[in-house]
């Protein structure tokens, strides 16, 4: 695998994953699948989601690089959105998981 192609998937589900559609859906080049089924996660390398709104994060970063060791830092963040955009992650990667033979699955969420 020499190149990886993104591609925007964010409006074409993957039929036999209950229409799941990631916002980008990175393909080795060699992979990419047919124009007409864009997603695609049993072919998938990664996934990335797009949030264009920094409440939608899903996750906190620390200020300084000792507040993760503070007993009360909390990595997620507890709005209703954060929530459901982790819920909308572990979708992704439990299709992703479960469509190939894996041991790890990265993602990328970004958020601005």
């Amino acid at each position: 695998m020499d190149k990886l192609v993104l591609v925007d998937t964010h409006a074409n589900g993957d039929a036999l994953r209950d229409n799941l559609a990631p916002d980008i859906s990175v393909y080795a080049a060699d992979n990419v699948p047919d124009a007409d089924a864009k997603t695609d996660f049993s072919r998938m390398e990664l996934f990335v989601e797009l949030k264009f709104a920094e409440t939608s994060d899903p996750f906190r970063d620390p200020k300084g690089p000792r507040q993760p060791q503070a007993e009360d830092f909390r990595f997620e963040n507890d709005s209703e959105v954060s929530q459901l955009n982790r819920g909308q992650l572990c979708s992704y990667a439990a299709a992703h998981a479960g469509s190939q033979f894996r041991v790890h699955t990265f993602t990328l969420s970004i958020c601005r």
